[in-house]
Formats: C-alpha cells, sequence, structure tokens
C-alpha cells in the first residue's frame, strides 16, 4: 500500500471510531472541502482539516507516522505533527482539537511514538488532545490533554 493510501486507511479508521466516541457524524477528506477548512491566521488563510463533526465543535488531524526505519527518532515526521498542532491552536477555543497518531512502539525508547512527541512537545499543546489508535485490536487511547 502506498503512503497516500495507508494515510487515507488510517484517517477513514480514526473517523469511525470518532463517530462512535462522540455519537456524531464527521466531514472527511471525501466530504465537500468546504466542510473540513477553517479560516486560520491574520489574515485569514483556508487550512484543511482531516475530519470536523457536522457541528463544527471538533476538529481531528490524523498522522500515521512511524519511528525510522532505523528505529531512531523521526525528527522531520515530529516537525511535521507540530505545523498540524499550530494549525490547531489557531482554532476558536471552544472548538475540542484532537490529534490521533498510529500507536507505534519503540523497544529502544521503551514507549510510543505518540508519547515520546507528548513528552517532548506537550509544553506546546494546551488545549488539544492526542490519541493513540492501535489498529491491530482498534482501541483509541487519550494519551493528553
Amino acid at each position: 500500500m502506498d503512503t497516500v493510501s495507508k494515510g487515507k486507511d488510517f484517517e477513514d479508521k480514526v473517523i469511525q471510531k470518532l463517530k462512535e466516541m462522540f455519537n456524531c457524524d464527521f466531514n472527511d477528506s471525501n466530504s465537500r472541502p468546504d466542510l473540513i477548512t477553517f479560516k486560520i491566521g491574520d489574515p485569514a488563510k483556508p487550512h484543511k482539516f482531516d475530519g470536523v463533526s457536522c457541528d463544527r465543535n471538533i476538529v481531528v488531524e490524523c498522522k500515521d507516522n512511524d519511528w525510522s526505519i532505523t528505529g531512531k527518532v523521526p525528527s522531520g515526521k515530529l516537525r511535521t505533527i507540530l505545523s498540524e498542532v499550530l494549525y490547531l491552536s489557531k482554532l476558536p477555543k471552544d472548538i475540542k482539537k484532537i490529534i490521533v497518531l498510529r500507536k507505534y512502539f519503540n523497544e529502544k525508547y521503551n514507549t510510543t511514538l505518540g508519547k515520546y512527541f507528548v513528552n517532548k512537545y506537550g509544553h506546546l499543546m494546551s488545549g488539544i488532545t492526542v490519541m493513540e489508535l492501535d489498529t491491530d485490536n482498534m482501541e483509541l487511547e487519550q494519551i493528553f490533554m
């Protein structure tokens, strides 16, 4: 499976789990672009998110990032997640902001990539919830709020 298909497959799984968790529908990348877009910044520019609840009260970004092939920290991928943190932080305070990462464990660091990310950058994520989805058993765990 190519990277785009893998990411889309993960996004679909996340949206399904969030529909169940919050008991509401979500628009995703299969929806009309205006349903998943918010204007961010000053001057405001449109930014598409991976999922937005139909009432626009919950916004989610999905990241299927793994440790590097050699087991090292994927610093470039972490910066990509940080850029999504910035976009989410610019949304109105009354919107629930969520980042969902695929659960990838690294024996060398004895942690998951999501928990490593939260440990390193949690001080920058006020108001953002971070979750991990274990796609083997489809368990969604909140690891930061």
